[in-house]
């Protein structure tokens, strides 16, 4: 089951959603491997917007720390090591983001804390002057 949910709300309006609603969304390296691959459909179909959300009452909480030792990328031993090959994915996820050229609206639906931040403030110019759009929810 994919942890994030891609859904055409519309024509050209495709919605992101963060589905860990037990774990307030928070990020692992399944929800990164399925980030990007939403990515990939966003960029393979007619998209001429992103709403981009969370599920339950959360947005993003940042990285799940059990999740974070989970499967993953492997490159050296250690939390030094698997810090940094994380935030080298966090940064690879948020400048895929920065490189749509649709504009994004992030809908923050409630918790936003740690990388949930980092992914929900990335700049989408999209084209100069494109909108980027963040839409508090009342919680």
């Amino acid at each position: 089951m994919s942890t994030v949910k891609w859904t055409m709300v519309e024509p050209s309006i495709i919605e992101l959603r963060l589905s860990r609603r037990e774990a307030l969304s928070t990020l692992t390296w399944e929800v990164a491997r399925d980030f990007h691959d939403a990515l990939d459909s966003v960029q393979a179909n007619d998209t001429r917007v992103v709403i981009l959300t969370g599920a339950g009452r959360a947005f993003c909480a940042g990285f799940d720390r059990n999740g974070f030792w989970g499967p993953g990328p492997a490159r050296g031993d250690g939390e030094p090591w698997r810090l940094l090959v994380w935030v080298e994915e966090l940064s690879r996820l948020v400048l895929r983001l920065h490189r749509l050229s649709v504009p994004v609206v992030v809908s923050i639906n409630g918790a936003c804390a740690s990388a949930g931040i980092s992914i929900a403030r990335h700049p989408n110019p999209a084209e100069p002057g494109a909108p980027y759009l963040h839409y508090l929810r009342s919680l």
